[in-house]
């Protein structure tokens, strides 16, 4: 039970929103603006809709019995939206072959949250499904959207000191939230001259994007 607990916990809005984060603020820093924005939009777009069906429920009884689905999952939301759509950046200058292994990686961890919370008899099959569709959704509209990311990779990453250390943050957030904070702090510094050896990070400049 110990170990499902904690790999719920992996979608939680701390650990997850922060990634949401650092994904638009990796698009920012590589000045792809009308990614970053496309990013917000449809994640908010997402959360917005799980929020409104879980008021839905709570404030008029709004559900369907015969499924017992009072709202969406949240946590198979978030990690099935996000996760993807985090290695597919990731990942943006291997081979495409790769990058498709990436994003697969992703889906296998949303629907791995979400299995973790039937197990946890948080949610019924029907609201984990309902949340796993959603946010493969939003990750297949982003990555759709974003192909030609795969090739500008000329000018990406020309320093391994020019960006947020997104990676540690990621696999150490949901252990640490106090530690969120000093992080991001820490990452807004390393683009002005400092990263660890051996962290790679989301890509500083992308550009021509069909947004």
């Amino acid at each position: 039970m110990n170990f499902w607990l904690h790999l719920s916990n992996l979608g939680d809005v701390v650990t997850m929103g922060f990634t949401a984060a650092m994904i638009a603020a990796g698009l920012l820093f590589g000045r792809a603006w009308r990614a970053a924005c496309f990013w917000c939009l449809l994640i908010g777009m997402g959360m917005v809709l799980v929020v409104a069906s879980k008021i839905a429920f709570l404030a008029w009884g709004c559900g369907i019995c015969a499924l017992n689905f009072t709202g969406f999952s949240g946590h198979a939301t978030r990690a099935m939206a996000i996760a993807p759509v985090f290695l597919y950046l990731l990942l943006n200058r291997a081979p495409r072959a790769l990058q498709r292994v990436g994003v697969l990686l992703g889906v296998a961890f949303g629907f791995a949250i979400g299995v973790s919370r039937l197990v946890l008899h948080v949610h019924s099959l029907s609201e984990v499904v309902s949340g796993w569709m959603l946010g493969g959704g939003i990750a297949f509209l982003f990555i759709y959207s974003g192909r030609s990311l795969q090739g500008v990779t000329e000018k990406i990453c020309r320093s391994d000191r020019r960006a947020g250390t997104v990676c540690a943050t990621w696999a150490r957030s949901w252990r640490d939230p106090e530690g969120i904070g000093r992080l991001l702090a820490f990452s807004v510094r390393a683009r002005g001259g400092f990263l660890p050896a051996g962290l790679h990070i989301i890509p500083h400049t992308v550009e021509k994007l069909p947004y």
